[in-house]
């Protein structure tokens, strides 16, 4: 019987091809699974969290912020209740001399206005923005200023969360324009229970 020759260069090849093929397969689906693990839950945007008891640190004991962002690098909000004695809220501990933000009703937008998703509310962000709101001849109806933002990074939140040191509240657009910074703590935890039921 006749063997087919085949040259030493090219014996195995076809072997070689699918090793590579499955290494590759293997190595998306690798990658895949990395970006899944990766990627935050989210389950923080546009909602409020609220500092649980057994957060003491003076500058976010007993904090309500709304979450205006969330991704891998991290998240950022602003403080509900924490009122600056010379105007307008601090909206938490970080770059309160740099950075500067609005919230606002919808009644009135901007050029810059960022409608936060399923809110009825807009985001401002910079200090020219926020001055072109505060001189403009109609005004909002609702609005309020921020110094600084709160802060977690990556993945912090999610694991803060999970530790029960904040604990998520639905959003309730009364309960943002109407209650009292002194006592939106307290009436936080009425909406904690409410959503646990």
């Amino acid at each position: 019987m006749m063997k087919h020759f085949v040259p030493a260069g090219r014996r195995g090849s076809s072997k070689g091809q699918w090793f590579g093929f499955i290494l590759l397969a293997a190595g998306l689906i690798l990658i895949a699974l990395a970006e899944r693990f990766d990627a935050p839950s989210k389950a923080a945007l546009n909602r409020i969290v609220v500092a649980s008891e057994r957060v003491t640190h003076p500058d976010i004991a007993k904090s309500v912020v709304l979450i205006i962002m969330q991704n891998r690098d991290g998240a950022l909000g602003l403080r509900l209740n924490q009122p600056d004695p010379e105007g307008g809220f601090f909206g938490g501990a970080v770059e309160r001399d740099v950075k500067t933000y609005a919230l606002h009703s919808l009644d009135v937008k901007f050029s810059e206005t960022k409608p936060l998703s399923l809110r009825d509310i807009g985001l401002l962000e910079g200090k020219e923005a926020v001055d072109r709101l505060e001189m403009a001849d109609k005004k909002p109806a609702w609005h309020r200023v921020f110094k600084g933002y709160s802060g977690w990074g990556k993945r912090q939140l999610d694991m803060d969360l999970a530790d029960g040191l904040w604990f998520l509240v639905p959003y309730d657009d009364k309960f943002v324009r109407e209650t009292v910074p002194e006592e939106m703590w307290g009436k936080a935890q009425g909406l904690r229970r409410i959503s646990a039921d």
